[in-house]
């Protein structure tokens, strides 16, 4: 805790973090059992949480800033083709240290595509399972319509049956009073 570390940029399409100058506040492992750190910016203000350690770098300080430039300038007396070697040397380990940023900025971005993989996959896990259940309530909903088309064409006929017996009786009826009285019939 405290200390003092440079945040690795992260910029790219759907994410914009400029990284810098920061100081640990907290740090914690994952549920994977990776190590991370949450810190505060110092010189923008906000902070971060959640980060794999290959995006922090120690933070050198000024005297060791200071120190490194003087024993540059007292490399005068060395020869040209010294202070050539020295500069290659230097340079070469300027681009260590980008592609270094670079891969940590590249785990970086593989871990969240890995969460986000993840994330989708169980999505997709739950999804397949809702579908299924879909089909079966479905498939059970059409299979009982069937069965109430099937007793509702079956009480259909039946009715049509019973109001067939009603007229027949009651035509049958008709002819019976017709029969016993003639003047029934005329009304």
């Amino acid at each position: 805790m405290g200390t003092s570390v440079e945040v690795a940029a992260r910029l790219g399409p759907g994410f914009n973090k400029r990284g810098g100058a920061a100081t640990v506040t907290d740090k914690r492992t994952d549920v994977d059992g990776v190590m991370t750190y949450t810190v505060a910016y110092t010189v923008e203000g906000g902070s971060e949480k959640d980060l794999p350690a290959s995006l922090l770098s120690a933070r050198t300080n000024v005297r060791e800033r200071r120190l490194s430039s003087l024993s540059s300038s007292s490399a005068a007396s060395v020869s040209s083709d010294e202070r050539h070697v020295l500069a290659q040397i230097q340079q070469l380990r300027n681009t260590v240290g980008e592609l270094q940023q670079c891969v940590r900025v590249e785990q970086w971005q593989a871990s969240c595509d890995r969460q986000q993989a993840a994330a989708l996959r169980e999505k997709l896990k739950t999804l397949s399972r809702d579908l299924k259940k879909s089909a079966t309530l479905t498939r059970i909903a059409t299979e009982q319509l069937d069965q109430m088309k099937i007793q509702r064409q079956a009480d259909f006929e039946s009715m049509n049956a019973t109001v067939q017996e009603i007229v027949v009786s009651a035509a049958e009826a008709a002819e019976k009073v017709a029969a016993v009285d003639p003047s029934e019939a005329h009304r």
